[in-house]
């Protein structure tokens, strides 16, 4: 997150952009997401952010050391309210993310996540990319494929390729629309 949110500045104080698109692989909370399937996520959270107490994670929200709707923050997510007319984006099912800074692989660790956050994929840079592009009032778009579920880590269950070839299927699609 920390690289994402650097050179994306960066780039964002140099050009004009008409859309910022991050497009990446995910893992899926719920089998509900096929694996290669392509979606669109509208909120991001930071799932690792914050202060263990004992046995708990507390978020920085938990902790009161931010405000729940402190800018840009809303509802302690970062929400993604550009308006979509690209028929290909639009068309793609809507999903939230939870940015991590370790893939999860361990059944504790994930259990933890599940009941903490309401998300349905996780991945590892999307809130870098919400939280830089809302601060600079930036139109832009996360587009994610499902790579895996996130479950104890077995990685021959994972399908890396497919969902790199679906991802830039989407992609063609999407910037065909322009």
């Amino acid at each position: 997150m920390l690289s994402t949110a650097y050179h994306l500045t960066v780039s964002l104080l140099r050009n004009k952009y008409d859309l910022v698109i991050n497009a990446g692989i995910a893992g899926s909370f719920s089998k509900k997401h096929k694996i290669g399937e392509v979606l669109q996520v509208q909120t991001e959270e930071l799932g690792d952010l914050g202060i263990e107490e004992n046995e708990d994670f507390l978020s920085l929200f938990d902790a009161n050391l931010l405000e729940n709707d402190a800018f840009p923050y809303r509802s302690k997510k970062l929400i993604n309210e550009t308006t979509i007319t690209n028929k290909a984006i639009f068309a793609l099912p809507q999903v939230s993310g939870l940015s991590v800074n370790t893939a999860h692989g361990c059944e504790r660790s994930i259990a933890r996540l599940r009941q903490k956050f309401d998300a349905d994929i996780e991945n590892m840079e999307g809130a870098a990319v919400f939280f830089v592009c809302l601060f600079q009032k930036q139109a832009f778009v996360e587009i994610r494929a499902i790579s895996n579920l996130v479950e104890k880590r077995d990685k021959s269950k994972w399908n890396i390729p497919l969902a790199v070839k679906e991802l830039n299927n989407s992609i063609l699609d999407i910037l065909n629309e322009f």
